[in-house]
């Protein structure tokens, strides 16, 4: 780039490094910092008795702020289209915006790369497995000077090609298991309901069927058969307490019809005494969710980190959950 003062002649495509004031019609009229100098500004420039300005010239070899962050954020996702859309070609920025609801997620290791090519472009995103809505702003893209050359683009994007991903929550048969004694309030297994509907809610979903046990093995026993038989996607059990070890009742119903616990706990808290099963049934793999305690209100905690993934489609295992160890304290 080329910073100096233009004559008038020397001035067409030029860009304006601050914000300056010129008179048209005695207005008074702003020419905002980053304006790229045209015709009609350089009338206005010579109306106002102004023969050169200090401006900044792109070399032949760069590209404008705008141009550079379009073409990074659209290689960002050239193979996500379905997925996201780029808006505010502006101030040499550039967003990345969602077009589902969904699970957002991309690779750490891959971004950072990505941001030690140079110091002069910026590539900020939400932390990885968000769930975020539709139209909402996930990435940003900012090139710091007015313009870079064509080469270190170049750069940037043969490196960054697909690097975030979107997951769009899926329509998911759930059940709702809940078990009572004779110490329960039906107005506590209420509100539950309500919560857990309005937590699908927000990954598009809905509660299917909800079922009632009492507590004790029989009885919810033949109550998970009940909901098994009808072949839901997820089950989702609160017990009258949370689950304290792979011994309890709702591990035990599990273990008992073929299922298999595969991690009970997690380093999330709010979330710790969660419990993930799984049972195939008629060729079908049906997840089990023993909700812990902190799922009974309706603020995040671990069990939505692992809903989102369940619910978008994604993968989730014990390996998964211990990542989520990171950043898993929930305040």
């Amino acid at each position: 780039m080329i910073f100096k003062n233009f004559t008038l002649s020397n001035l067409y495509g030029c860009i304006v490094p601050s914000s300056f004031f010129l008179k048209k019609r005695g207005k008074s009229i702003k020419i905002p910092k980053g304006t790229v100098i045209d015709t009609n500004i350089i009338k206005l420039l010579k109306l106002n008795n102004i023969s050169q300005l200090f401006c900044i010239k792109l070399n032949p070899n760069e590209i404008y702020e705008n141009q550079a962050a379009k073409q990074i954020s659209i290689n960002l996702t050239s193979n996500q289209l379905k997925s996201f859309k780029q808006r505010n070609f502006s101030t040499g920025r550039s967003n990345i915006v969602s077009k589902h609801n969904g699970v957002f997620y991309y690779d750490e290791k891959k971004l950072i790369k990505i941001n030690s090519i140079t110091n002069l472009v910026g590539i900020g995103a939400l932390k990885p497995f968000s769930r975020v809505i539709e139209g909402q702003n996930l990435v940003t893209i900012k090139i710091m000077p007015y313009g870079i050359s064509e080469k270190l683009v170049s750069k940037i994007s043969s490196s960054i090609k697909d690097c975030f991903k979107l997951s769009p929550f899926k329509k998911c048969k759930i059940h709702l298991i809940q078990t009572f004694n004779n110490l329960t309030k039906l107005s506590h297994l209420d509100k539950i309901k309500l919560i857990t509907d309005e937590r699908m809610q927000k990954c598009n979903n809905k509660l299917s069927e909800e079922f009632r046990a009492l507590h004790d093995e029989n009885s919810l026993n033949e109550i998970f058969k009940k909901s098994l038989n009808k072949l839901p996607d997820l089950i989702l059990i609160f017990g009258i307490h949370a689950i304290n070890d792979v011994r309890d009742l709702i591990p035990r119903i599990i273990k008992n019809n073929n299922g298999r616990i595969i991690r009970f706990g997690m380093p999330v808290e709010p979330g710790n005494l969660i419990l993930l099963g799984s049972i195939k049934k008629n060729n079908k793999n049906i997840l089990i969710i023993g909700m812990p305690g902190c799922a009974k209100s309706p603020k995040e905690n671990g069990v939505d980190w692992v809903l989102w993934r369940i619910l978008s489609g994604l993968e989730i295992n014990k390996k998964v959950i211990n990542k989520m160890s990171v950043g898993g304290l929930i305040l």
